[in-house]
């Protein structure tokens, strides 16, 4: 295409003459290699993606504007040139768009638009210019990497291992008072985590298994999970408060802590006696019996793996549904993920990418804080422990660490929904991305 040849020309020439040459020269060659290659791997149209690339930066190099501004600049001045050009309006339309967009990294737009800013990011990481916090663009240079994200699932046996020491260590940790009298926050804090993982693997444990007990167990843990939260609640409000100093009220933080060491005593006095009244009693007795989980029903590995990647599947969905100012959807989305940090951490679950499983993670511990700091502010009377401003500081915050997790999943939903990046099984001998 005449137009192309014209367009690099024009864009290495205005190059040649900015403030900054050799630079500006070597990102325009860096960006259209990114842009010609992606173009290929995405099944999308070289010409436009080298059409955009040549553009993108127009309006710095050609007419010096600097800052977020230059991206809407050099879409007007490459609207003007691509009159002359062989696109058609409705592609011209489409160039234009993503060359104005292309520097809002942070958000998912249509496919050349994230063509262009995946270009962008990746010459921006050979050229030494992405911060170590600008996960973001570090994110947009993994995904951009991955050709397939694989699951695989652990064999029976190994599940069936995990539970039986889980399923011990629950019951020990509720036989031996002695462990909660000696630390009892700890106690806590720990069978909390088993609860959660227990409830992951009976997830996947009961299919096909018609045996109630499951069922009733799942229920009777999460009952139990929910009577040991208010203690959990008050720990975090303690710690919280150690690390938020200078807060603006009537009360020293002696004083604070104080309060909250009073209430935090009350509650464990509560579950103290639940563990010696028999008020576990129902967990424990089905706790306590063996549970057959029936091999015969996971002899099909890829209805299994299947399983997952549909579950992985709904989990980046909700994601693209979720807003990253809306707490309850947030928290949703957290519940949604458990099943995945958990099993990655027991091994009975191995994606073929690490980044995935450290962005759950990170996320799954944001939104843990994010739901604390929320719970703090509708505590009665809570301004008499906290000002305001400080717990709304800490939250903002917080919110800008999650939202660039948040944003790693949308971007792979949207490779996966595009097919541009496969969703698949991951067989023995392959290596971690």
């Amino acid at each position: 295409m005449k137009f192309i040849g014209y367009l690099r020309g024009l864009s290495l020439g205005y190059a040649l003459t900015s403030e900054n040459r050799a630079f500006e020269v070597s990102h325009v060659h860096d960006v259209a290699y990114y842009s010609e290659k992606l173009a290929f791997e995405r099944g999308l149209d070289q010409n436009i993606a080298l059409a955009i690339a040549y553009g993108h930066d127009l309006g710095r190099t050609k007419l010096g504007v600097v800052g977020k501004n230059h991206a809407r600049v050099s879409a007007r001045f490459m609207k003007a040139l691509m009159a002359a050009s062989e696109f058609d309006l409705e592609t011209q339309d489409m160039i234009g768009y993503a060359i104005k967009k292309h520097n809002l990294k942070g958000k998912c737009h249509v496919d050349y638009a994230e063509l262009i800013k995946d270009a962008d990011a990746l010459a921006h990481l050979d050229e030494g210019l992405i911060a170590d916090d600008n996960r973001v663009e570090r994110y947009r240079t993994i995904i951009s990497n991955m050709i397939e994200l694989s699951i695989k699932v652990a064999p029976l046996e190994l599940w069936c291992e995990q539970f039986e020491s889980h399923r011990m260590t629950f019951l020990k940790n509720m036989s031996h008072l002695d462990f909660f009298k000696k630390d009892a926050t700890h106690w806590i804090h720990e069978q909390r985590k088993n609860v959660r993982k227990l409830r992951s693997m009976i997830w996947y444990l009961k299919i096909g298994i018609t045996d109630d007990r499951f069922d009733d167990l799942d229920n009777l843990l999460k009952l139990f999970f929910s009577d040991l939260s208010d203690a959990r609640m008050i720990q975090v409000q303690i710690d919280h408060l150690k690390t938020m100093s200078n807060s603006q009220s009537k009360l020293s933080d002696d004083a604070k802590l104080q309060i909250l060491k009073e209430r935090l005593q009350l509650e464990l006095d509560r579950i103290e006696s639940h563990l010696t009244s028999g008020f576990y009693e129902a967990l424990i007795r089905v706790f306590s019996q063996t549970f057959d989980l029936a091999s015969q029903k996971f002899d099909d590995p890829l209805r299994n793996q299947s399983r997952w990647i549909e579950a992985f599947t709904n989990y980046l969905q909700k994601a693209t549904e979720t807003h990253p100012e809306n707490l309850k959807e947030l928290h949703k989305l957290r519940i949604q993920g458990k099943k995945f940090k958990y099993m990655s951490e027991l091994g009975l679950l191995c994606f073929s990418s690490q980044t995935v499983v450290s962005v759950i993670d990170d996320l799954h511990d944001y939104i843990g804080t994010l739901n604390d700091l929320g719970d703090m502010k509708k505590m009665k009377k809570w301004q008499s422990l906290y000002e305001e401003t400080l717990v709304n500081r800490e939250i903002e915050k917080v919110r800008k660490c999650c939202k660039s997790e948040l944003f790693f999943l949308v971007k792979l939903a949207q490779m996966i929904k595009n097919r541009h990046l496969l969703i698949g099984r991951l067989v023995d001998g392959d290596t971690r991305t």
